[in-house]
């Protein structure tokens, strides 16, 4: 729900807005965890805010700016407009409204004011936007060539100069894309299919007839795979197996069966209309009007060798689209359950508890002066890396993400550590980097290290003209030193967070709403 928001106040931002903070139905709000969260994710997209709360929420409500973000009904909403009567706002990727009445019985009065700059906008919004891009272009490109191999095919086995087969062709495609809603909406990957489904008839329920048990095989495959498989195999037989033809009306007239049993199922058992799944049975019986006006049921030549060699086609395309179907659907499952599993680690209390499941070290006293500073924050998070470290360079890449948001919170400071004198220039090449350059060039400094950079430490120190043996680099190497040998730790990546080891199931990047 939090990125349905996010989409709307990206749009509904470029409204001009003013706020009069010294409104007296206005007092400054202090935010619990839940509005917290809420803040930071703003302040991540480079939304300033600001949280109230209304005491008189009828005369407060009146003299409200638009638009907003008001926590109702224990839900985020954005507050949109207001008429006499009723409200208006967005939940959930919706725009809905409520009569006043009712709205401010269950209006909380807190309300969050949003201010949107020029530089407001999703983080890494160019790579998502270029990844989007990608997606949509192979798509795309898959469906060309799809359809480019069937045209390519067709040429070839003359089914453009034979107007039975171009027809049957035609209907069979109606009859995949169909279906292929249906398999969309089994699985819920598309928000549309409902509202083409209501379309075509009113008070159509596509997906009770879905969810219901009757939509599934012998519980194995379900009616919509079987569908798309069925027109699927048609058109791979009318373009490349011309011999089996015969065999296809045949497969076509035992559907017929599955037709009627279809529309009793909805009308006396479930009770309900799908009409896609109607849609099907049009289909299925405008395969046979053609077959039946142009001759082709018939039972002559018919032989086993032909019976084997179309179960074959039907029965492999039919197991193909139903492992496709359970892979799309076990990854949407996985998606699920990934930004579930997110939401958890999201509360700070279920973070409390795992830390204090975790090694404690007494780390208060102990001091590193690389230092990169978290917004208001006293929390601190000591890394401990080692400059020749692989796993360190792959950890490195997080703590750098981490570094480069603009809202943390936690102050990271770094413990580099040498397993050997001989090994001690490189941790003083990084320290040295710290003292010499401005931070934000120093992380870029460091990535380069972890990247390539540790592998001819000479020409790096040459590169940045650095003293790895002055007074300060000495002092700070020491002190790096220190720490770890009090503390014992041995071991490299690792990282402490108010003197708790890091929880192995966290991200630092799970931090920022911290």
């Amino acid at each position: 729900m939090k990125e349905n928001i996010f989409l709307f106040l990206l749009k509904l931002l470029k409204v001009p807005h003013t706020y009069a903070y010294s409104n007296k139905y206005y007092n400054q709000y202090p935010l619990n965890n839940t509005l917290w969260g809420l803040s930071q994710m703003l302040l991540d997209y480079g939304i300033d805010n600001e949280t109230y709360y209304i005491e008189d929420r009828i005369e407060g409500l009146a003299c409200l700016e638009f638009p907003c973000v008001i926590y109702w009904s224990g839900n985020f909403i954005v507050f949109v407009r207001r008429s006499n009567t009723h409200v208006f706002y967005y939940w959930n990727g919706a725009l809905l409204s409520q009569p006043i009445n009712i709205f401010e019985k269950y209006w909380s009065g807190i309300v969050m004011f949003i201010f949107a700059s020029a530089d407001s906008m999703e983080p890494n919004y160019k790579k998502n936007l270029l990844g989007t891009i990608f997606v949509k272009l192979f798509i795309l490109i898959s469906i060309i060539v799809f359809v480019g191999l069937f045209v390519y095919m067709g040429i070839g086995s003359e089914l453009y100069q034979d107007f039975y087969n171009l027809s049957m062709f035609i209907i069979n495609i109606i009859g995949v894309t169909v279906s292929s809603l249906l398999l969309m909406k089994q699985l819920n990957l598309s928000k549309y299919v409902d509202s083409i489904c209501s379309s075509l008839l009113n008070k159509s329920e596509c997906g009770t007839i879905l969810d219901s048990s009757y939509s599934k095989f012998f519980n194995l495959f379900s009616w919509a795979e079987l569908g798309c498989s069925y027109f699927i195999s048609n058109i791979i037989i009318l373009t490349c197996f011309n011999d089996c033809l015969l065999y296809m009306t045949i497969v076509n007239i035992f559907a017929l069966l599955y037709s009627f049993w279809s529309i009793w199922c909805q009308k006396y058992i479930i009770k309900r209309w799908c009409s896609l799944c109607l849609l099907v049975q049009f289909i299925l019986w405008s395969i046979f009007i053609v077959n039946l006006l142009f001759g082709k049921i018939n039972i002559q030549g018919i032989n086993l060798w032909g019976f084997f060699k179309i179960g074959f086609i039907y029965g492999f395309i039919i197991i193909l689209v139903n492992r496709l179907a359970f892979i799309l659907d076990k990854y949407k499952k996985l998606l699920l359950s990934e930004q579930k599993f997110k939401s958890i680690k999201g509360i700070e209390d279920v973070l409390k508890v795992m830390l204090k499941r975790e090694s404690f070290y007494p780390i208060a006293d102990c001091q590193s002066n690389i230092v990169f500073q978290g917004v208001n924050s006293n929390k601190s998070i000591y890394y401990f890396t080692n400059p020749y470290c692989e796993p360190c360079a792959l950890k490195h890449k997080e703590v750098d993400r981490y570094l480069h948001r603009k809202n943390r919170h936690c102050t990271t400071k770094f413990i580099f550590i040498s397993f050997g004198d001989e090994f001690d220039d490189a941790s003083r090449c990084l320290i040295a980097v710290y003292f010499k350059y401005e931070q934000s060039e120093v992380l870029s400094i460091y990535e380069e290290w972890f990247s390539k950079g540790k592998y001819n430490i000479m020409s790096f120190i040459k590169k940045y003209g650095l003293d790895i043996f002055s007074d300060e680099v000495e002092q700070e190497l020491v002190r790096h030193k220190s720490i770890s040998k009090e503390l014992n730790v041995s071991t490299t990546p690792y990282l402490l967070i108010e003197g708790y080891a890091f929880p192995n199931i966290y991200d630092l990047e799970d931090l920022i709403y911290y």
